[in-house]
């Protein structure tokens, strides 16, 4: 029940940023886009990963790991590439 939840929030996420992202009302009344972000961090073993975080701070992806930084900046420009346009294939 849980992993379904967390598949459809995932889900939902990615689908909004897809249409062009977050956004709120500033104190002024003007529409503020919000943008998720790709983080880079290193994991308990010195590998290299990333994160996608929503505008709200919740994390939607991590990659795999990776030996260099260089190659982890690689795997987030192909998710750039590759995501707007990927289709879902439920392998269920």
């Amino acid at each position: 029940m849980e992993i379904k939840w967390y598949y459809g929030l995932l889900y939902r996420n990615v689908m909004q940023l897809r249409e062009g992202g977050f956004s709120r009302t500033d104190n002024t009344g003007e529409e503020v886009k919000l943008m998720g972000k790709f983080e880079i961090y290193k994991d308990v073993s010195g590998r290299f990963r990333f994160r996608l975080k929503a505008p709200n701070g919740e994390i939607i992806s991590t990659s795999e790991a990776y030996t260099t930084k260089d190659a982890c900046k690689n795997g987030i420009a192909a998710v750039k590439k590759y995501a707007p346009n990927a289709t879902v294939a439920d392998l269920t």
